[in-house]
């Protein structure tokens, strides 16, 4: 979602999409890079360049919808405080010897 989004901010409304797409894809790695700044992601959480490259390749960067920063945002705090509160709320139901949490 945010590397899609990211190379879809970057593309142009009208003209010179084909050349743009090819740009981005062909410099991919740094693109990485630059999300990985923004959003404080590990490198480790990011997929593997060259098949992301290849899966990117046969779309149209232009009919990816538009990274929304809210809709991040809202994503990150799920993963990060919901998800956790929930699993604490399961494995309280458990034996504790069963909950690794």
């Amino acid at each position: 979602m945010i590397l899609a989004g990211s190379l879809r901010k970057q593309m142009p409304a009208m003209f010179g999409g084909d050349e743009k797409q090819k740009k981005l894809l062909g410099r991919l790695e740094k693109e990485f890079e630059k999300c990985q700044i923004e959003f404080q992601l590990p490198r480790g959480d990011l997929p593997n360049v060259d098949r992301y490259r290849q899966m990117l390749s046969s779309f149209d960067l232009n009919k990816f919808p538009k990274l929304e920063r809210k809709a991040v945002e809202i994503l990150d705090g799920v993963l990060s405080q919901d998800i956790p509160a929930i699993s604490a709320c399961c494995c309280a139901c458990f034996d504790e010897r069963m909950c690794p949490v």
